[in-house]
């Protein structure tokens, strides 16, 4: 699954490589996050959401079968930062978001 870093939201990505710069680190606090996240809308979390979360849960669902008759199964998980989905929501959850979570979770059980 190649999600091509699905962020949620547009990123203003020279503030955020300044940051990063600055801070040798990923950059914390919320006045930080609010000039990198410059907009978000419903469509752009549902498809982080979808592709990020819901989309590597039901590949490995549909993989359990094939994967249980192996003595040998392995999952290899490869992403990218912009992939955490600590990343994309910890410095900034919206309720937006919340709602999308909850919409979607009830969607994929």
């Amino acid at each position: 699954v190649n999600n091509a870093a699905i962020a949620g939201a547009n990123v203003n990505y020279e503030i955020l490589t300044t940051a990063v710069e600055k801070a040798s680190d990923w950059p914390a606090g919320e006045e930080v996050w609010n000039e990198i996240i410059t907009s978000e809308t419903y469509d752009m979390v549902q498809d982080c959401l979808k592709t990020n979360y819901y989309g590597m849960k039901a590949m490995v669902e549909a993989l359990l079968p094939l994967l249980n008759l192996s003595d040998s199964a392995r999952i290899v998980n490869v992403s990218s930062f912009l992939g955490v989905l600590e990343v994309n929501f910890y410095y900034h959850v919206t309720e937006l978001a919340t709602t999308i979570v909850h919409r979607l979770g009830a969607l994929y059980r």
